[in-house]
């Protein structure tokens, strides 16, 4: 069995942090050798706490960028053939790690492994409701959720071999360095193994940075935008820059819209404007990526699920 190293980025998540620990605990999910480090930013509300009374965890304690930077400290501090991205709010499904262990072993050459997800959105009435996404296409890893889909980050497990072919997460880009990197892991032409077992559980809250809906919509497409302008200028190999180019036409179109729609017409006006002068071609190349956007949606909502225990604990 490979050794599994979990990285854990976490701030102010003192109501949540406990269910993300148990749920890498070896007796759930039946593999011995794992390696759980947490990078704390620097939480004030009893994280602390919960964390240092924890047995087992490599901690750390120190302020960093965003996310990514923190990623990027734990996959410097691991030592697991097998590096997992779990969130402070969610968890792994029991029995998650010994699926993929035997996926890698059944398939010496595999690079990634991609799993389907859980949705679990509480309600008022302490119900929850659990939406499962395992559509194949999305399991893949594919330019279209890249670029303008979901991309399911976590649920998707590395050899650390990836990391050192693909390097780690680019910090200049705050919000969407994960697309960023899996772009560059598509790129990098990484062998991904697929498999319709639920392989990770995102938890919606308020707080939650996965499901920030509208409120984030402007941010992720600046973010986005930026994003692919810097790789435009970054690259030169002509099969990397047809994708970018396809990057940046949707983060165009994705960026000038959100902003319209909030009444910055000007600033919609001014992405057009700058668009076009570095990709004349952009509006051709967004029109097949909205195309498939639309047609996929109700995919991308999921299905029912009835897996989740129906009381939050």
């Amino acid at each position: 069995m490979p050794q599994f190293s979990i990285i854990t980025a976490v701030l102010n998540r003192r109501d949540t942090i406990l269910r993300a620990l148990k749920s890498v605990s070896p007796r759930l999910q039946g593999v011995s050798e794992i390696e759980h480090i947490v990078i704390d930013g620097g939480s004030t509300d009893g994280t602390l706490e919960v964390l240092s009374s924890w047995p087992g965890l490599v901690l750390v304690c120190e302020p960093d960028k965003n996310l990514y930077d923190a990623w990027n400290k734990g996959i410097a501090l691991s030592t697991g053939e097998i590096v997992v991205l779990l969130n402070s709010d969610d968890e792994l499904p029991g029995g998650t790690l010994t699926a993929v262990a035997r996926i890698f072993s059944e398939y010496p050459d595999c690079d990634l492994v991609s799993g389907a997800v859980e949705m679990i959105t509480p309600s008022w009435s302490r119900d929850v409701y659990a939406c499962r996404i395992d559509a194949p296409k999305f399991l893949t890893l594919r330019e279209q959720d890249i670029v303008a889909g979901i991309t399911l980050t976590n649920a998707r497990f590395l050899r650390r071999s990836v990391f050192q072919r693909i390097g780690i997460f680019d910090v200049r880009f705050p919000i969407v360095s994960d697309r960023d990197f899996l772009m560059r892991t598509l790129l990098g032409r990484v062998v991904n193994v697929s498999t319709k077992q639920v392989l990770y559980r995102y938890h919606c809250h308020d707080g939650s940075l996965t499901f920030s809906g509208d409120r984030a919509a402007i941010p992720i497409a600046l973010d986005s935008l930026q994003a692919s302008r810097t790789r435009l200028a970054e690259c030169s190999a002509v099969p990397a820059l047809n994708s970018y180019r396809r990057w940046h036409a949707w983060s165009s179109f994705y960026a000038s819209w959100a902003l319209l729609c909030r009444g910055q017409w000007r600033s919609s006006s001014r992405i057009l404007l700058d668009s076009t002068k570095l990709d004349p071609f952009w509006i051709a190349r967004v029109l097949p990526i909205l195309v498939r956007h639309v047609s996929e949606r109700r995919a991308r909502r999921g299905s029912p699920s009835d897996s989740y225990p129906l009381q939050i604990e």
